[in-house]
């Protein structure tokens, strides 16, 4: 304690000095007269006092012994002791000078006692703490931090407070933004100082400001399905620095482009220099102001069974374009029937879906392919002859035609119906035709069986005398057969010809007709 004091208070130091010099010489004195008083003390011990500045330790405590104050205090005998009261203190005492009783008491009990002022003070410098911190720039780039936000439990030993100090500096902006060692100076009471560093970790967590611009509106490029668009950049800000800046139509810093129809949304991205983004969007649209180019083809057309036919107007188109869908319709109609048999004239019209119309004429060329139908055609006719004629009339019920459209009907071979049928066997043709030239054609026979056979008639028997013994030369007329049908004939099978010499007797002349 001795020598913390003589550190301390140098002017003292040398007060004490001379006091033990002579302290020194009076403690030879007394040696040198111990023999002679050994049995005779009865003087008190003299106290001599010393005024001291102390300083508590690292508790916050200070205790002094009496030879702290004392200042060269003598007995003329051995075995003084000294004792100091008070001699124990603490930080409620620093900044104050205590008075202490100093008390020498010799070997004899006697005792003598001074005063001594001593000066307590504080000379342990506080225990810096550090903490790491991690802090955002605002709005503006910037941040300011208190020298508390780094303290981590900084304290005194006698517990006042301390304060806190931040070099080099406790404001950051965007230049600092990553690590920063800063050092914490922490002063006590007493102006005793100590110091720790810590890493301000400096971030921007501000997303940037962007601002798209007013969508934008544009019509279709001449004969193209797209629109080349300059597109107006977005305005942008950051509060410390912007990185890149790209949409997502063509994944660059400009979104001019050429923009396909109807509406396309661009979203923009802003991005600063810490990774933070924002993103705004802006509609691209694009029109159409282009009619639909409209392009015809001419089709055939066959009616059906009902003389009708309709066609879809899609069926006229032969290729039309547009940047957009189309929607087909036919005018006048897009229904025929048997009166539209031959070319007919249409419109297309296109419609895209804007409501643009383009149209083209194209020939509907309807046909009817489809046959006619004769109905009740007769079936196969057997008869008899009429009597006496080689044939027989014949009637039957006049078979009809049908069609889907129109149709007439014909006979065109046989005996007209209800006249007269030769014998044999007659086919009866008919056809039917309509309005297309469409035919049809169906028979039937009209067989005629001839039931009644031929007749001849033969001169009378002639009797003639014989000229010679040969006989007679006799001539009759030859008889004919005859038939209702032409072409009978008449054979003589037995006797002699006419003009013949015929024999003595009967001769029998026998014709036969067939």
């Amino acid at each position: 304690m001795t020598s913390l004091i003589t550190v301390l208070v140098s002017a003292v130091a040398t007060i004490a000095a001379f006091w033990y010099a002579i302290w020194s010489g009076v403690k030879r004195g007394r040696k040198e007269a111990e023999n002679e008083a050994r049995n005779a003390d009865n003087e008190a011990a003299n106290a001599v006092c010393l005024d001291i500045t102390a300083s508590v330790d690292a508790s916050g405590n200070l205790t002094i012994t009496g030879d702290d104050v004392d200042g060269g205090s003598t007995d003329n005998c051995t075995g003084m002791t000294l004792s100091v009261s008070p001699n124990t203190f603490d930080c409620t005492d620093t900044g104050t000078t205590v008075t202490v009783t100093l008390t020498a008491t010799d070997a004899a009990g006697l005792t003598d006692t001074c005063t001594a002022n001593v000066t307590i003070i504080d000379q342990v410098a506080p225990t810096a703490v550090c903490q790491d911190i991690t802090v955002q720039l605002d709005a503006t780039g910037n941040v300011t931090i208190a020298a508390a936000d780094v303290d981590n439990g900084s304290s005194d030993a006698c517990g006042g407070a301390v304060t806190l100090a931040l070099t080099p500096s406790s404001s950051f902006d965007c230049d600092d933004l990553g690590a920063n060692t800063v050092t914490l100076f922490v002063t006590d009471a007493s102006g005793n100082s100590s110091f720790c560093t810590a890493t301000v970790t400096v971030e921007d967590s501000v997303a940037p400001t962007i601002t798209c611009a007013a969508d934008q509106t544009q019509n279709l490029d001449a004969g193209l399905c797209t629109a080349a668009v300059t597109v107006a950049v977005p305005t942008i800000s950051d509060n410390c620095s912007v990185a890149s800046i790209t949409n997502d139509f063509n994944s660059t810093a400009d979104a001019s482009d050429d923009y396909p129809l109807g509406t396309t949304t661009v979203t923009w991205t802003l991005t600063d220099g810490s990774g933070n983004t924002s993103t705004c969007t802006q509609d691209i649209v694009v029109t159409d102001n282009q009619a639909p180019v409209a392009v015809c083809q001419d089709i055939t057309v066959q009616l059906d069974a009902t003389g009708a036919v309709t066609i879809n107007a899609s069926d006229l188109d032969g290729g039309s374009t547009d940047c957009s869908s189309m929607t087909f319709a036919v005018s006048p109609s897009s229904s025929f029937d048997c009166d539209d048999i031959g070319p007919n004239t249409v419109t297309l019209f296109v419609t895209d879906a804007n409501g643009l119309i383009g149209f083209c004429s194209a020939v509907v060329t309807v046909e009817d392919s489809i046959d006619p139908t004769i109905v009740s055609i007769p079936g196969d006719i057997t008869v008899t002859n009429d009597s006496g004629a080689c044939g027989a009339v014949v009637s039957w019920t006049e078979p009809t035609t049908t069609d889907n459209c129109s149709s007439t009907i014909s006979q065109t071979t046989g005996v007209a119906n209800g006249l007269e049928f030769p014998v044999g066997t007659t086919i009866v043709t008919y056809v039917a035709t309509d309005t297309a030239g469409n035919t049809t054609q169906d028979t039937f026979t009209v067989t005629v069986t001839d039931v009644e056979g031929p007749s001849i008639s033969c001169p009378a028997n002639i009797s003639v005398p014989g000229t010679s013994s040969a006989g007679a030369v006799v001539t009759f007329t030859t008889p004919v057969g005859t038939d209702q049908c032409s072409g009978s004939v008449t054979t003589q099978t037995a006797g002699l010809p006419s003009g013949s010499t015929f024999p003595l007797g009967t001769t029998t002349n026998t014709f036969e007709v067939e």
